[in-house]
């Protein structure tokens, strides 16, 4: 309290002056309800920004904690985890906290507060205390390629993997395109170190065994090269230095330990952790990304040296290893029905179209001054699923994607860049002439995700017209560079708005009765577990009249209560059914490259989220107040502008010890990372 100043207006000789004081003299001899504090009392601003002259303070003792409030700030590790496991609610009991509020509002005639409902049918308004019995729909899930090898011809065959309520299993399947790994660089921060080792490298009961299995080791190798760095100390945040000084402190043991491991140069480095530590997983993800140009993938040493093998474990970082280094995992198998004449190849889509999925996310309320952060991702071609990234920072709270043109540019380029390399005389096989692909795409399916249900019309009427706009660039630059030979092209173009935070829950017709007051039977407490199953579509009663939407389950969820995603078509320029846009969209939940389950979001959208997660960990000491750019782009001292964040180099902008000149792209990361799926 005593370090808490302020200034204080007095009157002095007939004149207002003002003074500096502190909190603690203040409250001890001026103000009007005067109290001794100890020497130790803390204080708490509950007013606005300090540097505004806008705080207020109050000593801890005199302050008390109200209930329900939310919290506008990032929680601490640990206290997210607790709160996402309080907020899991089984569907059960979900179904009878729903019933049980028409009773709690008054509006339930069979109560006896129930007379209030009379005010609401005053105003032709009702309400049904039953919920609405819908008919669900179910899509069958695709059919998903892998490889296996024959031993005995040597070559590749085709390996069928079916899914089943939205998971799949890959024991003893090959990835469609693995990627080959000779030396794997690791940075153990775990005090187990040779125990981790041992568990990797060795093809039978270690992480090299999962990887013989994929093929991402040669056939004859029993054995996989590791190269160690050991640091071993985890590089834990203190309380005494800024979230700049732990930044540099990290990126300083990170680069030492990786001039220990540099040669042979490693294509990805795989960091043991030795606890949980957002704050550390941040400046890896940040340090691989934008400092050395080098994909990482992190995981918990206790995973690794336990005492039983983990063979899942060691699966789920095969998935990531092999997307990093641009491998493909699997592919959708090409459909054989009625539509096979309009779909084509691992998307299931529209021949020859490009995926793009968008998403902004935000900062705190507390965070003054923080921009937003867009950011799109596109695939590079029609089967592989490999969606490239790029971002923008922009004001703070701005929905809509103000560069939105720029970055569809990028993407539609890098398309371009892949089909005219992949027609290269030089990597093209001797034979008979093929067909040479197009080299850009015919056909744009857009998902947006992030926004609500009032922000549809400014999708449409701002952001469509920047992926035409974004088109039309990418074939002037083409054109201007001789790199392609088509006078016009304009690409068909369907979007989706992507809502996740709706207020409709679908549950089975056969969990126990809401208004069930007795002990729940074992079987009934089985039943209050079903969610229902992934593939469910639910698209009448309770969807728009005017507009066209549906909810897509496309997830199983084992905990809580599952929530559909809801889409709603913008454009649709495509051509198919609206069947056909459910079956597509249902299908792209199951391209994913990280995990052999479906998110609860198809890819695109899915995608997005995930790029926009790694750049918060990009800004991530802006964002927790702690930090803001010292050189400003104007010579006023109002607000910060986005450019300002975007060209300091300890947050966004790319740091010349990276070895890059801060290019044109205005992507953070290192050139390295632009054709990689790196924030997987």
């Amino acid at each position: 309290m005593s370090e808490i100043t302020f200034r204080k207006k007095v009157v002095q000789d007939g004149q207002e002056k003002l003074v500096k004081t502190n909190v603690r003299y203040y409250l001890e001899h001026d103000s009007k309800h005067k109290s001794k504090f100890g020497d130790d009392e803390q204080c708490v601003n509950v007013g606005g920004a300090k540097k505004d002259n806008r705080a207020i303070w109050y000593p801890i003792s005199t302050l008390k904690i109200v209930p329900w409030q939310k919290v506008r700030r990032v929680l601490p590790q640990a206290d997210g985890e607790k709160m996402v496991e309080v907020a899991e609610i089984l569907p059960g009991q979900n179904k009878r906290r729903i019933a049980k509020v028409l009773e709690i509002l008054g509006l339930d005639y069979s109560q006896p507060s129930g007379h209030l409902r009379t005010y609401f049918e005053a105003f032709g308004i009702d309400f049904v205390p039953e919920m609405e019995r819908l008919t669900r729909k179910s899509l069958s899930a695709p059919k998903l390629n892998y490889r296996k090898i024959n031993t005995d011809k040597l070559r590749d065959e085709d390996e069928e993997a079916r899914p089943d309520n939205g998971e799949w299993a890959i024991t003893k399947k090959r990835f469609f395109s693995p990627s080959k790994i000779k030396t794997l660089h690791v940075i153990c921060f775990h005090d187990n170190s040779s125990k981790i080792v041992e568990n990797i490298k060795f093809a039978e009961n270690g992480l090299a065994e999962v990887m013989k299995a994929a093929g991402m080791m040669e056939h004859n190798d029993h054995t996989l090269d590791v190269k160690l760095a050991t640091p071993k100390t985890p590089i834990l945040p203190q309380e005494s230095e800024s979230a700049i000084q732990y930044r540099k402190r990290c990126q300083e043991r990170l680069s030492m330990a990786f001039n220990a491991i540099k040669s042979p140069a490693p294509e990805i480095i795989l960091v043991v952790m030795q606890e949980k530590c957002v704050d550390f997983y941040a400046e890896i993800k940040r340090w691989g990304d934008c400092v050395i140009g080098t994909p990482t993938v992190c995981c918990l040493g206790e995973k690794i040296c336990g005492k039983k093998f983990n063979w899942g474990m060691s699966a789920n970082l095969c998935l990531k290893l092999n997307a990093k280094l641009k491998g493909v995992n699997h592919q959708l198998r090409p459909a054989h029905d009625a539509i096979k004449d309009k779909f084509y190849g691992a998307t299931k889509v529209l021949r020859n179209t490009m995926l793009v999925g968008a998403d902004v996310t935000h900062p705190k309320n507390g965070d003054d001054g923080c921009p937003s952060i867009a950011g799109i991702v596109a695939t590079d071609d029609p089967t592989s699923g490999n969606y490239l990234a790029s971002a923008r920072l922009q004001r703070g709270t701005q929905e809509e994607i103000s560069d939105l043109a720029a970055m569809i540019k990028e993407r539609v380029i890098a398309w371009q860049g892949k089909a005219m390399a992949a027609m290269d005389p030089k990597k093209t096989p001797a034979g008979p002439k093929r067909t040479p692909k197009p080299a850009l795409p015919s056909h744009i399916f857009f998902y947006r995700d992030g926004v609500s249900e009032s922000q549809l019309g400014m999708v449409r009427k701002e952001e469509l017209p920047q992926i035409k706009e974004g088109c039309g660039m990418a074939l002037k630059e083409l054109t201007s560079q001789k790199k392609i030979s088509v006078k016009a092209w304009e690409p068909k173009v369907t979007m989706f708005v992507v809502v996740k935070r709706h207020h409709a829950r679908f549950f089975n017709t056969w969990l126990p009765n809401p208004d069930t007051i007795q002990p729940l039977s074992t079987a009934d407490q089985e039943e209050e577990r079903d969610n229902l199953p992934a593939g469910t579509l639910i698209d009448t009663k309770v969807v728009a009249p005017f507009r066209k939407e549906f909810y897509l389950q496309s997830h199983t969820s084992e905990k809580g209560t599952a929530r559909s995603a809801c889409y709603i078509l913008i454009e649709d320029e495509s051509g198919l059914t609206m069947e056909d846009l459910q079956e597509a969209t249902h299908h792209f939940c199951y391209t994913g490259a990280r995990a052999t389950k479906c998110p609860s979001t198809c890819i695109p959208a899915r995608y997005a989220d995930l790029l926009c997660d790694r750049l918060r960990h990009y800004l991530r000491p802006a964002l927790t107040n702690s930090y803001r750019p010292s050189i400003r782009s104007n010579d006023k001292s109002g607000d910060l502008d986005p450019t300002d964040f975007a060209n300091d180099k300890n947050i966004w902008a790319v740091e010349k010890s990276s070895g890059q000149e801060r290019d044109k792209s205005k992507n953070p990361w290192h050139k390295n990372m632009d054709g990689i799926m790196f924030y997987i």
